[in-house]
């Protein structure tokens, strides 16, 4: 993703992304990028985040609501997102007592994992375990966009045959 938007910066003439920019900037000017053309696909839809770091669960939310997510930040139990994103960093028992949680809690809901650690062999025991798919956190905003594009997450049928 960034290189293509590097590679589109230097065809358009547009000022590239400089040689300091941090991490952190390079990220949000990716996840901007991959929203531009996105007319807010997620409208309609709520979401719960789910992450120890807050920072990440605050710039996901922000992502997400950018999509058109309303966006639940309190206790999910009393509400029902339709869509639940769990950022785990590791895949480790918790991750998978948390996935049971949500599904037990809101079956009807929708389960995103969000994990650049998962294993292809770990991928498919978390959807085993109930997750609708697996994505990037280092491209959040580009993998949701495509889960929504494909109708994963508006689609009860397509989660049930993954």
């Amino acid at each position: 993703t960034r290189i293509r938007l590097e590679l589109q910066q230097l065809a358009d003439d547009s000022t590239p992304l400089l040689a300091t920019t941090s991490r952190d900037e390079a990220f949000a000017i990716l996840a901007a990028h991959s929203l531009e053309q996105t007319d807010h696909p997620g409208r309609r839809m709520s979401a719960h985040i789910i992450s120890a770091d807050v920072s990440l669960k605050e710039c996901f939310e922000s992502i997400a609501c950018s999509l058109g997510f309303q966006i639940f930040d309190t206790d999910p139990s009393s509400q029902a997102p339709t869509v639940h994103i769990l950022v785990a960093p590791f895949i480790d028992s918790e991750t998978f007592r948390l996935l049971q949680q949500l599904r037990d809690d809101n079956p009807a809901a929708r389960i995103i994992v969000a994990s650049d650690m998962a294993t292809p062999a770990e991928k498919i025991l978390l959807r085993d375990a109930g997750a609708a798919a697996v994505i990037s956190q280092l491209r959040f905003a580009e993998d949701l966009v495509d889960q929504l594009r494909v109708g994963l997450l508006s689609e009860p049928e397509a989660t049930a045959e993954k």
